[in-house]
């Protein structure tokens, strides 16, 4: 009765916001789908074929595909002896060596590598124009340009050039915000929950950024003495999470190079989000590097002339990011 009486409270505390059923029928929604497919194509059509590696990350990323594509297992094949890659969760590079298969020829498969960000993308623009609508009370032509900030902005955008797991660690950080506001508004909750344990499980398989996501689910939970909801969403999230934590902790290298540290752990230092939770000096140098360094990289990217010159020579030389092949 108790459980009857604060689903009805809490539908008549949404009524004023659209539900999540109306926004997907209302005329609008198919215009969504259809605006996020060009930002998609887009975003393939501007992304530059013929460099690959400009960064650390990307190329990383670019490594382990090919290596889980060629049945090597999850490590960096440019790196000597190469060594289990223990780092980045491997979810991204795991859907980037289904793609390698489909076209293992390099540098002719940096296109089609690069479509993936593309992709999610697409799937990003029609998750924020839902977010919006089911979360803030207004006209459908402000979820279309709430939408289009998230995703048209350079910021985001520019990450489509990049195989990096930034915009896929969006896409489901969107998910389970929208899951959330399902779960809140639906008298079944037991599916809407299983389905956001589901996707911030993904999320922790796709960055290590994810883990306030799984806190805060647990905190809500505890906090609204949701119990039962509680348990289970926190033995769905460890059932995905922990056998990724124990494949990390027998297969983490001990060397004694801190250069070969660098790339396969982050064992040199704690990850971003515990310096930026408990040091805000540290925090603040964190995000002012890392905007300093978004728009510093603008103006870095080498001409497109030589582009495909680049990639050849780090293909031919096999050290550092480039030896992606």
């Amino acid at each position: 009765m108790g459980d009857a009486k604060s689903t009805q409270a809490m539908g008549g505390n949404t009524s004023a916001f659209p539900q999540r059923h109306s926004v997907i029928k209302s005329g609008c929604f198919p215009w969504v789908i259809v605006l996020g497919l060009l930002v998609g194509i887009a975003g393939v059509w501007s992304s530059n074929k013929e460099a690959l590696g400009l960064f650390h990350d990307d190329g990383i990323y670019a490594v382990v595909a090919k290596s889980l594509s060629n049945g090597a297992g999850y490590r960096i094949i440019s790196l000597p002896f190469a060594p289990d890659q223990t780092k980045y969760p491997f979810l991204y590079s795991y859907i980037l060596s289904w793609l390698w298969s489909l076209d293992p020829k390099f540098p002719d498969n940096i296109g089609l590598l690069k479509s993936a960000n593309a992709a999610f993308l697409a799937v990003t623009f029609v998750l924020s124009y839902l977010f919006y609508r089911c979360g803030v009370k207004g006209e459908e032509t402000e979820g279309l340009l709430f939408a289009a900030l998230v995703c048209i902005n350079p910021v985001v955008f520019s990450f489509t050039d990049f195989t990096v797991s930034d915009i896929l660690f969006l896409l489901l950080s969107l998910f389970a915000f929208v899951i959330f506001d399902a779960s809140e508004q639906c008298t079944s909750r037991r599916g809407s929950v299983t389905l956001l344990a589901l996707i911030v499980a993904l999320g922790c398989l796709t960055r290590s950024a994810a883990v306030p996501l799984v806190v805060a689910g647990a905190v809500h939970f505890a906090w609204s003495k949701r119990y039962r909801d509680l348990t289970h969403y926190v033995c769905i999230v460890f059932l995905f999470i922990i056998p990724w934590w124990l494949w990390v902790r027998t297969h983490s290298n001990h060397t004694a190079s801190s250069l070969l540290q660098y790339y396969v752990s982050y064992r040199s230092e704690p990850p971003a989000f515990v310096i930026m939770w408990f040091d805000p000096f540290g925090a603040v140098e964190i995000v002012w590097g890392n905007l300093r360094y978004i728009v510093e990289a603008r103006h870095d990217i080498p001409i497109e002339n030589n582009s495909r010159a680049f990639a050849t020579c780090g293909h031919r030389a096999g050290i550092g990011n480039m030896a992606v092949v």
